[in-house]
């Protein structure tokens, strides 16, 4: 089974990152989704993992102290692999600059409030208030 990681990275707003997968991408194109993907054997663990991918999808180099694992899941992709899925939270710093790479053609900020309006790959809306909430409370 393939372990891989998604990382719901959060603003000073509180908006979350999305970001569109490319249409090149043989899974999921054109959709919404947090940043992440395989934990690749090189990765010592699943939090060196969500690093490398975050860094690798959207340039930013987080510090692992602050990534908080916040729920394990296993999904099947569109192709019915199933995929057991590593969900973190990071807070963003406000010196951090966001730059896609090719995976994905656009990204945006977006409030809870705005979740239904994007077609978001493998999470709903009451998932993501639960692991916000876990975090925060």
């Amino acid at each position: 089974m393939i372990i891989g990681t998604q990382t719901i990275l959060i603003n000073k707003s509180n908006k979350l990152l999305i970001a569109k997968r490319a249409e090149i991408k043989k899974l999921a194109p054109g959709r919404w989704n947090f940043i992440g993907g395989k934990v690749e054997k090189t990765d010592k663990d699943i939090y060196e993992g969500a690093k490398r991918e975050i860094f690798e999808e959207v340039g930013i180099n987080i510090d692992l102290n602050d990534l908080k694992l916040v729920g394990k899941k296993i999904v099947s992709w569109e192709n019915g692999e199933p995929f057991k899925c590593n969900t973190f939270i990071y807070y963003l710093k406000e010196t951090d600059k966001v730059s896609l790479n090719i995976e994905h053609s656009e990204y945006d900020f977006i409030d809870l409030n705005e979740f239904d309006q994007y077609n978001i790959v493998g999470y709903s809306k009451e998932e993501i208030k639960r692991y916000i909430n876990g975090v925060l409370s």
